[in-house]
């Protein structure tokens, strides 16, 4: 068995531990809650990242594991240099060749499982997970009160809808966007923006056809028994 995936799936959590050391102590311009809120997030989806590709070897672990590098970049610029936003802009570097590089080729699966939830939902629930890190950093210089519950709340719903509660789904659709308005009036405008946009993104998709068949029961969806009629009787006889 190649080692390639265990490596990259490794980098891809040690940066998000070295992107948590570097914003632990309060760049400017991330305080420290901010900080360690975006960094929460970070290393949250690192986690899951890193199951992705060790477990269920989807193409949307190479895509995060992208996309968390390109995070990792836009913390290097947003934030004020120092040797730990070096040593973390390195192994983000590592984790994105590796990720983007030939090694994977042979490990990911080429075509989504059968078994899967499909996009939409997926996307529901990373969505969800995202109010988290988008929450720190959407407000970098002083976490707001109600930014934090918006996160918060994200990744509560987020675990609801994925372990295929019907109040998740509910809550996502008709709670998010009552939490998130205290969170857009609070905050700067651009955060505003970004937070509504997100929050809006989330809902819609929650409202689709495929994110309510993610989470209805099984039952509800087999077609119901035949009622014959005499005719069809007669038939079975013969």
């Amino acid at each position: 068995m190649s080692r390639a995936p265990f490596v990259i799936a490794g980098l891809v959590v040690a940066s998000s531990l070295a992107w948590t050391v570097h914003l632990a102590g309060a760049p400017h311009p991330f305080s420290i809650g901010s900080g360690l809120v975006l960094a929460l997030g970070m290393v949250m989806f690192a986690v899951i990242d890193a199951a992705g590709l060790l477990l269920s070897r989807g193409r949307w672990a190479r895509r995060l594991a992208l996309l968390l590098a390109a995070g990792g970049g836009l913390v290097f610029v947003a934030s004020d240099w120092r040797v730990s936003s070096g040593i973390a802009l390195g192994l983000t570097a590592a984790s994105a060749v590796g990720t983007r590089g030939p090694w994977l080729d042979g490990w990911i699966r080429r075509r989504p499982s059968a078994e899967g939830p499909g996009p939409r939902p997926m996307g529901v629930v990373f969505g969800s997970l995202g109010l988290l890190p988008l929450a720190g950093a959407v407000t970098p210089g002083t976490l707001e009160v109600w930014h934090g519950v918006l996160g918060a709340t994200g990744v509560l719903l987020a675990w609801g809808y994925a372990r295929a509660h019907t109040w998740g789904l509910w809550a996502i659709r008709l709670g998010l966007p009552a939490v998130a308005v205290p969170a857009m009036v609070t905050g700067p405008w651009a955060g505003a923006v970004a937070m509504g946009a997100a929050v809006g993104v989330v809902v819609a998709l929650a409202w689709t056809r495929h994110a309510r068949l993610a989470v209805q029961p099984l039952l509800d969806r087999l077609p119901g028994p035949r009622i014959g009629t005499v005719a069809d009787e007669a038939s079975d006889r013969a």
